[in-house]
């Protein structure tokens, strides 16, 4: 049998058996929907038209007030641009000047950005309409605890807002559940310190993708709600082309929870169990640039698979580690539960990716089929597997051994997943 995966910009063809042939699922989405330019406009202006839980944005504000619409900086995909002017649109029909409104980027703990990423990421007539900045995680203002006691040091120009607007994409996110809502504001808008404190709960077993009822970093995010009043969110769900598909609007927990459920319908795949091996690709480049960004896949990969299954990672890894801290956290390390354990004693942000790769290295003995050097992917503790001559990928006898002793033979569940981040399986009635 013969299957295709991405890896980088070329295509890897997978070997197995015809003996294997029954006990394969390949587990993929439907045909992913795609928007022209127009029906994103629509589609954001639809959302605002009928807010979820809440009245229209311009019903909401008042003449003179303040407003700060948080959205985005560079390093998400949120298309700003296209749901900014609607947005807009609505503020000054609630009698709302250019002249009080102000752009916070979520830079978090990020690198600022120069005017003309910003530029870039707003358009040129609201860059030069209203004010745009980055959040600044060296003027905040404490704000109080959450109620799983993280002290929130908010950015000022948020913290002293008359009215506070979230904008976000929503999909999967490795920790928080799910991307969007409230995470514009904690980490988003606030400093290093508060951020520290959130992420510290990564490693609890509901610190997950896909989980928001139970996780901990999702619901200390929310409890934010208690000290920060956000009036309204719009949040998109996007396409493999980063195009609106999805909006929705209004209430910061119940428009968040809309668009989640909205991803689930499109990416939570039924399986008939737990595979007792998982073959999974990123999905190619850019998602597999580098092992920083490839620890999503195997965490979606995981997801898919029974305890001690092992799991192949197809990820190309061009640029390496990709992370200075997260690279310093393995070499550092003679063990993934070594990795874990430091976590505990001394979160550095860079280090949180490397325990969130070891949380899986700890449970799952991994194969990762890359460009990196052998010693390099043994240092992350897994074990290099190289491609054919010819370009194609035999699956290691120790793997399919594994996988059968963790199964009756006949019914041994071989899944392949082409795009592992953004798939997940359904949940288990009952």
């Amino acid at each position: 049998m013969r299957y295709s995966l991405k890896y980088g910009d070329q295509i890897v063809s997978l070997n197995l058996g015809s003996d294997w042939a029954d006990r394969v699922s390949v587990i993929s989405k439907g045909s992913p929907s795609h928007a022209s330019g127009g029906e994103q406009e629509e589609i954001v202006r639809d959302a605002l038209d009928h807010p979820v839980a809440s009245d229209r944005l311009q019903d909401l504000v008042q003449p003179g007030e303040n407003v700060c619409v948080v959205t985005s900086d560079v390093t998400r995909p949120m298309p700003s641009d296209v749901v900014l002017p609607a947005l807009l649109e609505d503020l000054f029909a609630g009698g709302i000047s250019p002249d009080d409104i102000t752009v916070v980027f979520a830079t978090g703990i990020h690198r600022s950005q120069s005017r003309a990423e910003q530029v870039k990421l707003v358009g040129e007539d609201i860059a030069h309409q209203v004010r745009c900045v980055d959040s600044d995680p060296k003027d905040v203002v404490f704000v109080g605890h959450t109620e799983k006691g993280t002290p929130v040091q908010l950015t000022r120009v948020v913290a002293e807002a008359d009215r506070i607007i979230c904008l976000g994409n929503v999909e999967f996110h490795y920790i928080a559940g799910y991307s969007g809502g409230l995470k514009a504001i904690l980490p988003g808008v606030c400093n290093q310190e508060t951020v520290v404190f959130n992420h510290k709960m990564m490693m609890e077993s509901e610190a997950r993708a896909g989980v928001i009822v139970g996780n901990p970093v999702r619901e200390d995010i929310d409890s934010v709600l208690n000290l920060v009043h956000v009036d309204f969110i719009l949040n998109v769900v996007l396409d493999e082309q980063k195009r609106v598909i999805k909006a929705y609007a209004g209430d910061p927990i119940t428009a968040h929870r809309r668009a989640a459920s909205f991803v689930d319908a499109g990416n939570r795949i039924s399986v008939r169990g737990p595979g007792h091996l998982v073959i999974a690709s990123t999905g190619g480049h850019p998602k597999d640039l580098n092992l920083y960004q490839a620890q999503k896949a195997l965490d979606h990969a995981q997801a898919f698979a029974c305890p001690r299954a092992p799991i192949i990672l197809i990820a190309r890894c061009s640029e390496g580690y990709g992370h200075r801290i997260f690279a310093e956290w393995l070499s550092e390390a003679d063990s993934a539960q070594q990795v874990l354990s430091r976590l505990q004693e001394d979160f550095e942000l860079g280090g949180h990716k490397a325990a969130a790769l070891a949380r899986t290295l700890r449970d799952n003995p991994v194969w990762l089929v890359s460009d990196m050097e052998p010693h390099l992917v043994r240092k992350a503790f897994m074990k290099p597997l190289n491609l054919n001559a010819d370009g194609s990928l035999q699956i290691p006898e120790e793997a399919l051994r594994t996988a059968e002793d963790l199964s009756t033979e006949s019914d041994t569940r071989v899944l392949i997943l082409p795009e592992a981040p953004s798939v997940l399986p359904a949940p288990v009635a009952g």
